[in-house]
């Protein structure tokens, strides 16, 4: 549920003006989702992510009732937040210091509980295939 609301809500908010020009630094330092500014402009760019965002949330609800498709909808919404927890290493404003987080660098790094909820969600996924 806390991966689901997330990609939910994240996502709807990548469809709003203020999301989208908040995200432009992060985007544009990343290797893997700067291409997005070769064609589309910063709104569309956000669109974009905020439809994979709900691909990945409505994908990973179906697993849920057809098991073939918890894999691709497990690991489209793990790519989210791995793509998020990059921005630690490609936004040049993540750290103040070496070793110390900056204000935008909390804001990245709290993906990481979503990582371990991809965990979790796994865990129940082979638990309910199992009948255990």
């Amino acid at each position: 549920l806390p991966v689901a609301l997330v990609l939910l809500w994240i996502g709807g908010l990548k469809f709003m003006a203020f999301e989208a020009k908040g995200i432009v630094d992060l985007v544009s330092t990343s290797p893997l989702l700067s291409w997005l500014y070769w064609f589309a402009d910063e709104q569309q760019a956000s669109n974009l992510i905020g439809i994979y965002d709900w691909t990945a949330f409505v994908v990973l609800g179906l697993g849920f009732v057809w098991p073939r498709w918890f894999w691709p909808g497990f690991l489209l919404s793990f790519a989210v937040f791995a793509t998020t927890q990059s921005f630690l290493l490609t936004f040049e404003g993540a750290w103040l210091r070496s070793g110390v987080l900056s204000g935008s660098g909390v804001f990245i790094i709290k993906d990481l509980w979503f990582i371990a909820n991809m965990a979790v969600i796994y865990q129940a996924w082979c638990l309910r295939r199992t009948g255990h």
